[in-house]
């Protein structure tokens, strides 16, 4: 298996998981992935990762990954924003501040949006995660699409709402053919957090809320047996949840 892009279909939609490297955190180095979908002539990305500006020694690999598997920055029609955190959005524009994807249209729900726009608050850990995208996100606004809880993107990829990382946080659901992925993104950034239930990240915008959050979308995805793909395990971040004795452990393909 290819360390930088994973292979793989849902139902129609043909999918890759890009390596966009790691994330180096004190104690704990977590993944940074990244899913390309294509959806008859869309070419969707679902975040652009760290870029140029943030932890450049290991992170913002993603396009050098996609161009090696021959996609480019101008094939990129929309990009999903699962949430406004500097690891998820710092890809959008380069060190000359110019945007990375001349073709791109934008998606992010509302409510993040709302929280974007509200400016610098009294949490600086939230300032500096937010800091990219209240500098370059907002002056692209008449390129981005504002969009509802359970908003369908295209027939069979729905944002589906997980709040309390950040007040927008979301899912994304894909569905095709009998086949179905869920991307979690953020509401869970190890597997630790599995046997730490109650365990919260620095940068959970409300932590209770992340916390419930988190339990009731990993306990279902466990007893439906869903396929699950999580940002920031190890690449390729594949893999399903499963339950026994009453606590939940991930069960990576």
């Amino acid at each position: 298996m290819s360390e930088t892009a994973y292979h793989l279909t849902v139902g129609e939609f043909k999918c890759i998981i890009f390596s966009d490297g790691c994330l180096a955190d004190p104690g704990e180095t977590f993944g940074l992935n990244c899913i390309y979908m294509e959806a008859g002539d869309r070419k969707i990305l679902v975040d652009n990762g760290c870029g140029e500006a943030f932890q450049a020694g290991t992170a913002g690999q993603l396009l050098d990954n996609m161009e090696s598997e021959g996609i480019g920055r101008g094939d990129i029609d929309t990009i999903i924003f699962d949430h406004g955190h500097i690891d998820h959005v710092c890809g959008t524009f380069n060190l000359k501040d110019e945007p990375v994807f001349p073709n791109a249209r934008y998606i992010i729900s509302q409510k993040e949006w709302d929280y974007i726009e509200a400016g610098p608050g009294d949490n600086e850990t939230q300032n500096i995660f937010y800091a990219p995208a209240r500098k370059y996100l907002v002056s692209l606004k008449d390129r981005f699409k504002l969009v509802a809880d359970n908003h369908e993107i295209l027939p069979g990829i729905k944002m589906v709402p997980s709040h309390g990382h950040t007040p927008g946080n979301a899912m994304v659901d894909i569905t095709s053919g009998g086949e179905r992925l869920l991307c979690i993104g953020d509401i869970i950034h190890s597997p630790k957090e599995f046997t730490e239930p109650e365990h919260c990240a620095a940068f959970d915008v409300n932590a209770a809320e992340a916390i419930k959050t988190r339990s009731g979308i990993l306990s279902k995805a466990a007893r439906d047996g869903t396929f699950v793909f999580a940002t920031h395990f190890t690449f390729p971040g594949l893999g399903y949840i499963r339950e026994k004795g009453g606590v939940l452990r991930w069960d990576a393909i």
